[in-house]
């Protein structure tokens, strides 16, 4: 039952963050299929890195 809370959870948050993007930072889904595991890019300031 956590599982599918935390599952429903990440969906709407990723739909949040594809709604509504943050600057320097990006992220999606490694498997459309698996909503636990995520690919995170944090781009800093230039010159960083």
């Amino acid at each position: 039952m956590a599982s599918t809370q935390a599952s429903l959870l990440l969906q709407k948050q990723l739909k949040d963050l594809c709604k509504n993007p943050v600057d320097g930072f990006s992220a999606g889904l490694v498997d459309e299929n698996n909503i636990f595991e995520w690919s995170v890019t944090i781009i800093g300031p230039p010159d960083t890195l």
